[in-house]
């Protein structure tokens, strides 16, 4: 796949999880060791030769704001910010920020994951005839079951199934997108996995990449960051 310009990074969630610590900032600006979460993400995004990087913002929209205006110096892509007035969840995210992402292909992923791994590598062999192409991670308690068959997505849980899977996995939140049909993107209240869904019921391909991340850690608890930050 080639022609990748851009990414959307969503950065707007409450974080309730990991509240109190997001009583005072947006979960993506927590900070571990030296730096935001959001940070350590743009940094894995520097090889790839993007033009822009697109964040949406709401839970402490001006802090994700002020970010960017700092970060802009310091990476090789225009950083642009999608302001929500309410909470519009990841497929209604998307639907607003398309504008600023641009035309697919793109990326997009979570903005409080931690991970390692070699994206330019999966890009340059995800397929031209699929819509998208998800990076798996092993088994996670209490994340949906994804499976799939010969590098093709084929369950998504109990919610989806077009054939049994020989392998599982978890969505690790990173996705490139080959092709999206945005009027399908209702405005608000989705997550972008209720756009796939229906995609896949008429015949879409999604593909998907099980070995690419040597590492991945999801911040969303306290617990969590402190195993991370102790690590």
């Amino acid at each position: 796949m080639v022609g990748v310009e851009a990414a959307f990074i969503l950065a707007a969630g409450r974080g309730e999880r990991l509240r109190p610590l997001t009583d005072f900032h947006p979960k993506p600006l927590i900070k571990i060791k030296t730096k935001p979460i959001l940070e350590y993400v743009l940094d894995n995004l520097r090889p790839l030769g993007l033009k822009r990087v697109v964040l949406n913002a709401w839970h402490f929209a001006d802090q994700i704001e002020a970010f960017a205006d700092e970060a802009r110096s310091k990476f090789p892509f225009e950083i642009l910010v999608s302001t929500e007035s309410e909470l519009l969840g990841t497929g209604g995210g998307l639907k607003k920020a398309l504008p600023l992402v641009g035309k697919a292909p793109f990326l997009m992923m979570n903005g409080d994951c931690i991970w390692k791994g070699d994206l330019q590598l999966w890009m340059k062999k995800i397929p031209s005839n699929i819509e998208a192409s998800w990076v798996l991670i092993e088994p996670q308690a209490e994340q949906t079951l994804i499976g799939f068959d010969g590098g093709e997505l084929c369950q998504i849980g109990e919610l989806w199934k077009s054939r049994e899977p020989s392998h599982r996995g978890c969505f690790s939140g990173i996705q490139l997108i080959s092709r999206i049909f945005d009027e399908s993107l209702p405005a608000k209240g989705c997550i972008i996995r209720d756009y796939w869904i229906p995609r896949l019921q008429k015949s879409a391909k999604l593909g998907v990449e099980m070995d690419l991340l040597s590492a991945w850690e999801d911040l969303g608890t306290p617990e969590r960051l402190r195993v991370f930050e102790g690590s």
